[in-house]
């Protein structure tokens, strides 16, 4: 605590002079459009780093809370938004590129007197529309004194600057007060996005929000996306904006330049016809089984063709003697032997690992970041399944997988990795073997 306190105390007094000094480095996060079959460059989040001279890189977890609580944070958000406007201005004028790029009000900043005049007089001193600044405030800004904060942020909007709600789903506002606030965009938590893809993959509370931003006719931004399962599965709920680590993680100005000119914004207003129908989308539905919840065929398409094709291992798995459960025991009985089996394939393998339902009585698997070298690991998972499904359970008889294995960096491959999963399988079901065979 002594260590903390003067390690804060420290960056209070270095403060002054790192403004002056420029120590404050804004660094540019891409957001992307995702509502076009092939995702679009729409704009940027604006993100501050402290360089200190004899501290090295200090993280904003540390500086920004300390200097919201002693009110530096106006006098740091101010240098960044100036910052992100001349940048703005010079894509612009170098480049041809047109970019808005989001910057973060504070809650403290709400109830400066001057800030509306400030950010009039930075995008008019810039040849910049309100449009070009997007302003991020967090939920929670708008539950302390809401009534003084959203009127500040209703005068905001009234100029011409677009508001996206930050944070979405931390804070505390109530249905009712969603239904009045003066926003144009919710921005999911980052917290919600690594807890919906955890082991489980319960995505139903993420589903719900976005739905919500849709009753509300606003887009939707997820940020801290990080695989091509959750763009996908994001998509597939109607996000409208992904930002994350999918896309790019958060680069200087030089560095995010360069991913500029290779990904040129096209021509996108996520915050104009945001309606769409769901025929018109991917639905979350469309994605899944209706059996099991796990990913379907046309979600194992997608999944299969964003992976890393030479760190990946495909399993095919088929149910032995599926039709003769059907004949013995009943539709119903062999429904709960598939959900059993799909209980089971999650628990043994890994939460990156993609698990679908492909048909009837086929499953797959998509392990990904691995090759030949975790082949035992592989073999393992599959015995230990095969193991626990060979076990009777209640009302349900005892199954056995077949199973067809590829690795992304197998010898003499005769088609891409699925076709040689699935040879394999064929192979193994020739023979009449039960078990599994790598190709």
């Amino acid at each position: 605590m002594h260590e903390t306190e003067l390690l804060e105390e420290q960056l209070i007094q270095d403060f002054p002079r790192a403004i002056r000094e420029k120590q404050f480095q804004v660094y540019y996060q891409p957001k992307f459009d995702v509502r076009p079959e092939t995702p679009i460059l729409s704009s940027a989040e604006a993100l501050v780093r402290w360089r200190h001279p004899t501290l090295g890189m200090v993280s904003p977890g540390v500086f920004i809370p300390l200097f919201e609580n002693n009110g530096l944070i106006y006098r740091l958000d101010s240098y960044v938004w100036t910052e992100a406007a001349a940048q703005i201005r010079d894509w612009r004028m170098r480049l041809g590129i047109r970019l808005p790029v989001s910057v973060n009000v504070s809650r403290i900043d709400l109830y400066e007197p001057k800030l509306i005049d400030q950010l009039r007089e930075i995008t008019e001193q810039n040849g910049l529309s309100p449009h070009d600044l997007l302003l991020e405030i967090t939920e929670s800004a708008y539950t302390e004194d809401s009534a003084q904060i959203i009127e500040r942020v209703r005068q905001l909007r009234e100029i011409g600057f677009r508001v996206e709600m930050d944070d979405f789903g931390s804070g505390y506002s109530s249905l009712n007060m969603l239904s009045t606030l003066p926003v144009d965009a919710l921005k999911l938590d980052m917290q919600f996005i690594r807890t919906a893809f955890m082991d489980r993959k319960d995505t139903r509370l993420l589903e719900a929000m976005i739905q919500l931003a849709e009753a509300f006719e606003v887009p939707t931004i997820a940020e801290g996306v990080e695989t091509a399962e959750q763009v996908f599965t994001l998509k597939a709920m109607g996000c409208d904006i992904i930002q994350g680590y999918y896309f790019s993680r958060p680069l200087p100005a030089s560095d995010f330049e360069r991913f500029l000119l290779d990904h040129q914004p096209g021509a996108s207003d996520v915050f104009l016809n945001t309606k769409r129908s769901r025929r018109d989308r991917f639905t979350y539905k469309a994605m899944h089984d209706p059996l099991t919840g796990l990913y379907n065929y046309t979600a194992f398409d997608i999944l299969f063709h964003d992976s890393d094709q030479e760190h990946i291992v495909v399993l095919i798995a088929q149910i032995d003697r599926y039709e003769q459960i059907c004949q013995n025991h009943g539709r119903g009985c062999a429904d709960r032997v598939v959900c059993r089996i799909a209980e089971v394939l999650q628990k043994s393998f890994r939460s990156v690992d993609h698990i679908c339902r492909l048909r009837t009585d086929e499953f797959a698997v998509i392990m990904t970041r691995i090759t030949s070298e975790g082949k035992e690991l592989v073999l393992a998972k599959i015995e230990r399944a095969n193991h626990t499904l060979q076990v009777e359970k209640e009302n349900i008889p005892a199954v056995s997988l077949s199973v067809g294995v590829a690795f992304s960096d197998r010898e003499e491959p005769e088609g891409d990795i699925f076709q040689d999963a699935d040879t394999a399988l064929k192979r193994l079901k020739d023979k009449n073997q039960t078990g599994y065979a790598v190709f």
